[in-house]
């Protein structure tokens, strides 16, 4: 699995920045890697959904001291246009969490098929099209 997720969950809010100028917020490199320490190691294509992600049974503590300063993580995800938020994220294994799929201009759904800014890119031929160019496998 690879993900992104320790460094957008345990950012730090910016205050008087909203969540488009700031995205989750500052880089949190304790809690990211923190989090990261306790994502199981073994998770696969079998993985379920809402199974466990982490290796222990509850969340950490969702905040980081640096130099006497606290701060709560942001707690929350940003995939594609939408803004999620809560433990469940780093709890329970999420299926758009899997190798495979990409997260942001599009969907990578199959073998090597990327789509993104309305591209696809694939193996060999390469056709083009209204939006965009478009590579595909020889049969």
């Amino acid at each position: 699995m690879k993900t992104n997720i320790p460094p957008s969950y345990t950012a730090q809010p910016l205050a008087g920045w909203n969540m488009l100028e700031q995205g989750t917020g500052e880089v949190n490199a304790e809690g990211a890697t923190r989090l990261a320490k306790l994502v199981r190691t073994n998770i696969n294509s079998t993985t379920k959904q809402d199974d466990p992600m982490l290796t222990t049974v509850s969340a950490p503590d969702p905040h980081t001291t640096i130099a006497s300063q606290t701060f709560t993580w942001s707690q929350g995800i940003f995939f594609k246009h939408q803004y999620a938020k809560g433990t469940s994220l780093i709890t329970k294994y999420q299926t758009y969490y899997a190798l495979g799929v990409v997260l942001g201009d599009g969907v990578v759904l199959g073998d090597g098929v990327v789509l993104g800014d309305n591209t696809v890119l694939a193996m060999k031929a390469m056709i083009a099209g209204d939006s965009g160019a478009c590579m595909l496998p020889d049969k």
